[in-house]
C-alpha cells in the first residue's frame, strides 16, 4: 500500500504543543491537540485541492472524500523485543506493552471505514503525518462492531514491529479478555489461513510463543 507521509508540514504551525502524558488505557481520553490534528489531517489529505489518488485510498471519488470524517482514534502501543525474547517471564503482553507517540484515527465516508490516518508528536507539535492501511481500517470496523465500545469493551492496539505485526487487545471491565491478531498479526504469528477474524482470540502466551521466532530472526 503506497503511503504518503509529510513530516514538517508547513500548515501545522498553529497546531498546539502537549507535552505527552501516559495513562492507564482504559482511562486514556485523547488529546484534544491530537484530535485536532487529526482533523487538520483530513482537510490536508482528503479536501485540499491538492489532494489525489483518491481510489487507492478507499475512497469512489472526490466527492466521497470530501465527505470524509474522523473515526475512532487509538494509541499505539508496542512491546519491546527484549521483552518478547525473554522466556520465562511474565507472558502478558498488556503488561509488555509501552505506549508510543503514535494515533491511529479510522477515517469514514458515509458512516463506513475507508483508510487510517496517522498522528504522531513531530518536534514538540502534534503532527498528521500519513495515511493508508485500507485494508487495517476495514478490520478495525470489524473489531467496533464485534466489539462494541457501547458494550463495554475497551481496545488496545498494539503494533509489533520486529513482526510487522498488528493486533488488538480486547478488554472488559479492564480485564484482558484476549488478544485479536489482525492479518499481519496473523500473517507473524504463522497461524493457517490468513483471513482475518474479529471473534478469532489468543491468549498472550500463544502470541508470543508463535511470534517470538520471527522476532529474533529479523533483529538478528
Amino acid at each position: 500500500m503506497k503511503r504518503i507521509w509529510y513530516y514538517g508540514l508547513i500548515v501545522v504551525g498553529f497546531l498546539m504543543t502537549f507535552q505527552i502524558s501516559f495513562f492507564s488505557f482504559a482511562d486514556e481520553t485523547i488529546p484534544t491537540a491530537v484530535t485536532d490534528a487529526a482533523q487538520q489531517g483530513i482537510k490536508i489529505f482528503f479536501k485540499s485541492p491538492r489532494a489525489t489518488d483518491f481510489e487507492q485510498f478507499g475512497f469512489s471519488s472526490r466527492e466521497e472524500a470530501n465527505s470524509a470524517t474522523l473515526g475512532k482514534g487509538f494509541r499505539v502501543y508496542t512491546v519491546p523485543p527484549e521483552s518478547i525474547l525473554k522466556e520465562g517471564v511474565s507472558q502478558d503482553l498488556d503488561v509488555m506493552a509501552v505506549p508510543s507517540n503514535l494515533w491511529r484515527f479510522i477515517i469514514l465516508a458515509d458512516g463506513k471505514a475507508k483508510v487510517l490516518l496517522d498522528v504522531d508528536l513531530m518536534i514538540g507539535r502534534w503532527t498528521p503525518v500519513s495515511i493508508g492501511g485500507v485494508g487495517l481500517a476495514k478490520e478495525l470496523e470489524k473489531v467496533l462492531e464485534a466489539w462494541p465500545v457501547s458494550a463495554g469493551y475497551q481496545h488496545k492496539f498494539l503494533r509489533i514491529y520486529q513482526a510487522k505485526s498488528d493486533l488488538m487487545g480486547i478488554f472488559y471491565g479492564g480485564k484482558n479478555i484476549g488478544f485479536l491478531p489482525f492479518s499481519s498479526g496473523r500473517m507473524g504469528m504463522g497461524l493457517k489461513g490468513l483471513s482475518f477474524d474479529p471473534l478469532d482470540l489468543y491468549n498472550s502466551e500463544d502470541v508470543l510463543s508463535k511470534i517470538r521466532p520471527l522476532v529474533k530472526q529479523n533483529i538478528q
